[in-house]
């Protein structure tokens, strides 16, 4: 009993482990500036002359021009003086009585000391906000002593700041940052909770155990309050609360575009009550973007971005399902609009747990004795990977039907793969359940109703067994099919009605950045969104925020669609690779081949399909990322398994095993550390540098001490 005692005690004292690491880390690493400053010289105040770029009236400063607004440090000692750092003691903002960085001014550094005497040399710029304490300190590592000093503001005229004081050789205070302090730890935590040393990697999958389904229970909960904060990184409550104009005035961009389609259910038609300019209706080409933008200029009269055009009215060409599930009823009950942050956020939620329920069943399926570490790393990473944060970051139209439709066709697929029952029996409800939810992504995505062929891989056993497409299978058969045909028609009607045809979705009519009805589609340009969608490596550089946007798409000559990219499927989810021990390890994956052959070929066609129709982003990553990572997913639980000890010892095969679960779980959390990151990054639709800069310059204080 005293040694249960003493290793229990040991076991709790290692959660706090990591705490204490990060407490030390704060402590120390990230109040660097803190510590080397106690061994500075005395702090002086200096004052300060102005460039003619610059004028001051009350203390306060304003550029008033790009050249010469320069603020000239009048240094004490002619002969030179050592300094490490100015501080720019700028007024704090205020906005309503809440934090907010304020204005962030890019400030370069130009010195002349004893290693650049004849001429003063810049430094690389520093990012000071006028709500950021921190970032007032300007690190400055200097060769020898200083015989001047002069910072160079490289903002916008107009933009001002009130400067109390400029001080050289300040000391800044020790500081607790804890937005930092619970970041790293949750970072340091995640690490921990997955390191393949935890004992969940020896429970062997079973759901019924009080433990898992509390862990499990655990993790959804987390994540989804994650996601669900993700939506509102961007501070999206403005960009749905009224129009605005974009190019110059020429297009309306209105992201409640959802809440004008249940208007219109509503009002028992198709098209949108949204007013038509005159002169769209008789244009020889209205898809001709610079067209619409020279009438638009000529008449004043702007016209709707990314709505279909068609026949003199706007329609909405995105499926229709998630209106009919969240905007009408919520418009029914309320009377008031649903913001379309709140529906992606919904379907995020839906799509995380449709994304267990989905992995659960296929390794019953194709690795039944997966361990609960293996499972529960395997929903991180495949949850992650999918892409689900590119569509919660810019919580808009556009992810809705993307996570409708991965919702449905997870579960639809759930439902097959546990169609089977005890002594042979089909369960019908899951057979047409299972068809129903796939079936209803005609409504959401039409592309992913493609899934629809893997049932032949999944009842192929029950297909050779005459459980199908026979006299005694007819139910099964009728369960499976007759979904299909009744959400089928609903969409052929729906087309009709609104394009007067039963095949045309209408996503050719988008009013958008190109013609969608008459751009070339070439298959020359498959090689190089094979290489954007899948294998294009990060771009990081040693500037915050380290990744940056892909530059140069190809050298394709020709019009290639090409939305913010930075990088593909592989650098962003890099536990697909395991898809690469298929050949090594096929006979022990012979029951998930053909499953794994129909997943590659549609995520092949859906990507040839995404490419020529709407060219290349990141948020049709997830219509066929998700098939590669579940085949992924049961190939590492299947390889692991392969190397189970058995009943004699066997060294190499419990060190293979090792070296498989911890790379493995590297990966996993090296695509989600690689995925969150990049939330981060400048240039995306939605950046956070514009939309939440407080955010955004908070992060970027945070790595001061590298200064």
């Amino acid at each position: 009993m005293p040694h249960r005692t003493g290793t229990t005690s040991l076991r709790s004292l290692k959660v706090l482990v990591p705490f204490l690491l990060v407490c030390l880390a704060e402590t120390t690493l990230f109040n660097l500036p803190f510590w080397e400053s106690l061994f500075f010289p005395a702090t002086q105040t200096v004052s300060v002359t102005t460039g003619t770029g610059i004028s001051v009236q009350d203390g306060r400063y304003t550029i008033i021009g790009t050249a010469d607004a320069v603020l000239r440090l009048q240094l004490p000692e002619s002969s030179g003086m050592t300094i490490r750092n100015v501080l720019l003691d700028m007024a704090q903002p205020s906005e309503s009585g809440h934090f907010t960085a304020g204005h962030t001014f890019t400030v370069i550094p130009s010195i002349k000391d004893e290693g650049h005497s004849t001429s003063a040399a810049n430094t690389n710029a520093a990012h000071v906000s006028e709500g950021l304490v921190s970032t007032h300190y300007i690190r400055l590592h200097t060769a020898g002593k200083v015989k001047s000093l002069s910072l160079s503001f490289s903002d916008d005229e107009g933009a001002s700041f009130a400067l109390s004081s400029v001080r050289i050789n300040a000391r800044p205070p020790f500081h607790w940052t804890w937005s930092r302090f619970l970041c790293v730890l949750a970072a340091v935590y995640l690490v921990y909770v997955f390191w393949p040393t935890r004992s969940m990697y020896q429970w062997r999958l079973n759901l019924r155990e009080n433990r898992q389904k509390t862990v499990l229970a655990v993790f959804l909960v987390v994540q989804a309050l994650v996601l669900v904060l993700t939506t509102q990184l961007i501070l999206p409550s403005h960009v749905f609360a009224s129009t605005y104009l974009t190019a110059h005035g020429a297009f309306i961009n209105d992201d409640n575009q959802y809440n004008h389609l249940a208007d219109a259910i509503l009002a028992g038609h198709a098209y949108l009550d949204l007013p038509v300019p005159d002169w769209l209706t008789t244009m020889t080409n209205p898809y001709d973007p610079p067209s619409r933008a020279a009438m638009t200029a000529k008449t004043g009269e702007p016209t709707y971005w990314d709505y279909a055009f068609f026949d003199g009215k706007y329609y909405s060409y995105f499926g229709v399902l998630p209106a009919l599930l969240t905007f009408v009823p919520f418009k029914l009950m309320t009377r008031h609009d649903l913001r379309t942050d709140a529906a992606v956020a919904l379907f995020a939620v839906a799509f995380l747990l449709a994304s267990a329920f989905f992995l659960r069943r296929i390794f019953a399926r194709y690795a039944r004795n997966v361990s609960f570490g293996v499972y529960l790393a395997s929903c991180l990473g495949f949850v992650t990977g999918c892409g689900v944060l590119v569509q919660t970051f810019l919580p808009k139209i556009y992810s809705l039907p993307i996570l409708s439709a991965l919702t449905f066709t997870l579960c639809g697929l759930a439902l097959w793969l546990g169609a089977r029952k005890r002594h042979g029996r089909m369960s019908k409800s899951s057979l047409m359940l299972g068809a129903f939810c796939i079936a209803l992504t005609l409504g959401c995505r039409p592309q992913f109703v493609l899934t629809a062929l893997f049932a032949f891989p999944i009842f192929a056993q029950e297909i050779c067994e005459r459980l199908f497409f026979s006299r005694r299978g007819l139910t099964n058969t009728l369960c499976a099919v007759l979904p299909f045909l009744l959400c089928g028609a609903a969409a052929m009607a729906y087309n009709h009605v609104r394009f007067g045809s039963f095949f045309d979705f209408g996503a050719q009519y988008n009013l958008t950045g190109f013609d969608m009805v008459r751009s070339e589609r070439s298959l020359a340009r498959l090689p190089w969104a094979l290489w954007l969608y899948l294998f294009q490596p990060l771009n990081v550089t040693a500037v915050y925020p380290f990744l940056k946007q892909v530059d140069s798409a190809s050298m394709y000559h020709g019009f290639l669609i090409m939305e913010p990219t930075y990088g593909g499927l592989f650098a962003f989810a890099p536990m697909a690779l395991f898809v690469v021990c298929i050949p090594r390890f096929h006979c022990q994956l012979r029951r998930l081949l053909p499953l794994a052959a129909l997943m590659a070929g549609y995520a092949f066609v859906v990507l040839t399909v995404d490419m020529r129709i709407g060219g290349v982003s990141s948020r049709y990553l997830s219509d066929f990322s998700w098939t590669i990572l579940a085949v992924a997913c049961v190939v590492v639980a299947v390889v692991l398994q392969e190397y189970e000890p058995g009943l004699e010892p066997n060294v190499a095969a419990s060190s293979m095993r090792t070296v498989i679960l911890y790379t493995f779980v590297i990966l996993v959390l090296a695509g989600v550390a690689v995925s969150y990151w990049n939330l981060l990054s400048d240039g995306k639709f939605g950046e956070l540098r514009t939309y939440n800069n407080t955010l955004y310059r908070l992060v970027e204080s945070w790595f001061l001490p590298l200064a």
